[in-house]
């Protein structure tokens, strides 16, 4: 995955983890929505903790950069570079995939 795909993914987590969720319920362990769905998962809980909470809270939680800047006291430009470097992390970690 690129990563912009990754970030688009990211983008639309809940929509995403629904049908993952959904089709695993339905004994479609091995399609591709759950895997992508579990591998993703997987990369973001792996991550240094600062990274993944940013990725947890900005994506997954709908926070703002601006509202993590202020919660985490660092500048809105830190935040966004942290976000970057963990969507490499995280687009390295599918490399496989």
């Amino acid at each position: 995955m690129t990563k912009a795909e990754i970030k688009e993914y990211l983008e639309n987590y809940g929509d995403k983890r629904t049908v993952a969720e959904f089709r695993r319920k339905q004994g479609d362990e091995n399609c591709i929505p759950v895997i992508v769905y579990k591998t993703i998962t997987e990369c973001v809980e792996s991550l240094p903790e600062e990274y993944s909470k940013i990725i947890q809270l900005h994506y997954m939680s709908k926070i703002s950069l601006r509202e993590l800047a202020k919660r985490m006291y660092m500048s809105r430009v830190a935040v966004t570079k942290r976000r970057d470097d963990a969507l490499d992390m995280i687009a390295n970690c599918l490399s496989g995939l």
